[in-house]
């Protein structure tokens, strides 16, 4: 899992849905994270970001 991915807590059943979608390089070209502020959907974002463009599975976080 990415590293930013690794300071998220809670939310397992949608984390581990995620996952796996990357793992099967199946993931969506676009994605909708909503609820109200503060549970981490930009920082959930910006891990898939780093997984997605990370040239090393799993994300090592150093890719330019």
């Amino acid at each position: 899992m990415a590293l930013l991915a690794q300071g998220i807590f809670g939310h397992e059943k949608v984390k581990l849905g995620i996952h796996n979608l990357l793992l099967q390089k199946k993931f969506f070209n676009a994605s909708i994270f909503s609820g109200p502020d503060g549970i981490g959907k930009k920082k959930r974002a910006m891990a898939i970001t780093q997984e997605l463009n990370c040239e090393h599975t799993p994300a090592c976080g150093k890719c330019h």
